[in-house]
């Protein structure tokens, strides 16, 4: 993984993170506890998360 990769990485991850604080407060409280859990339970690295966690903001 590149230095190039990894500030992509976390361009998209910002990205991901603001489209999470505009979701309702109720919403946010439940996306944030399937983060948590998808985090302490599987492998989930940040590139391969992200589109997990942003299919589950979309359904939100």
């Amino acid at each position: 993984m590149s230095i190039q990769d990894i500030i992509e990485g976390k361009k998209e991850w910002r990205a991901h993170v603001v489209r999470v604080k505009a979701l309702p407060q109720d919403y946010q409280i439940v996306y944030k506890e399937i983060q948590k859990y998808l985090f302490k339970v599987g492998p989930v690295q940040l590139t391969e998360g992200t589109g997990l966690l942003s299919g589950i903001v979309d359904l939100f």
